[in-house]
C-alpha cells in the first residue's frame, strides 16, 4: 500500500546524499532521510539527524538546529529511547520558544512549537506519565488553535480523551 514508493524515495535520497558535495546540501538531505528512516531504521535516522545537527551548529542556523534536534528525538522515540527523546525534544523546544519571542507572528514556528509539544506529549504517554502528556498536549492544542489548525485540534483533543479514558 504505497510502501514501494516510499522505499524508492528512500533510495533516491540515499543516492542524492552519496552524490552531494556541499555540506549544506548534505545536511538538508540527511534531515529528510532521517525523517523517512525514523520508524524502521531508527539508529541510522539518529546518526543522520545528529550529523546534520553538527553542520547547523557550525553555521549558527537555529531553526535548522531545532529541526535536527526534533528529528533525532523522533528517531530516539521510535527506538524506545524515551529519555533521549525527551532531552532532544526539550532542546528543540527551547530554540523554537526563543524564535517565537523574536518573531511572534511566525506561523511556521507556531506549527513547530505545536509539533514539538505533541511529540513530548506522545513520549510521556508511552511512559504512562499521563499528567505530563496532557500538559504537553494541551500546550500543543493552544498553538494549534492559534494557527487555526482544526485537524490538529481534533487530533490533540482525541489524544487527551484517550488519557481520560485510561484514567
Amino acid at each position: 500500500f504505497g510502501f514501494p514508493q516510499f522505499s524508492g524515495e528512500i533510495d533516491s535520497l540515499r543516492t542524492l546524499l552519496e552524490k552531494a558535495s556541499h555540506d549544506s546540501t548534505r545536511a538538508g538531505i540527511q534531515l529528510q532521510l532521517s525523517e523517512k528512516l525514523a520508524k524502521n531504521e531508527s539508529a541510522k535516522a539518529t546518526d543522520l539527524a545528529l550529523e546534520a545537527l553538527k553542520y547547523f551548529q557550525k553555521t549558527g542556523d537555529k531553526k535548522k538546529q531545532a529541526v535536527a534536534l526534533g528529528s533525532a528525538a523522533y528517531a530516539f522515540s521510535n527506538s524506545g529511547e524515551y529519555e533521549q527523546a525527551i532531552d532532544y525534544n526539550l532542546r528543540a523546544l527551547a530554540i523554537y520558544e526563543k524564535l517565537d519571542v523574536e518573531i511572534p507572528d511566525d506561523i511556521e514556528n507556531k506549527k513547530s512549537l505545536c509539533n514539538i509539544h505533541n511529540k513530548l506529549g506522545a513520549v510521556y504517554y508511552y511512559l504512562a506519565n499521563y499528567d505530563k502528556a496532557i500538559e504537553y498536549w494541551e500546550k500543543a492544542l493552544q498553538f494549534s488553535s492559534e494557527i487555526n489548525d482544526k485537524e490538529g485540534q481534533a487530533y490533540l483533543l482525541n489524544n487527551i480523551g484517550l488519557i481520560y479514558e485510561k484514567q
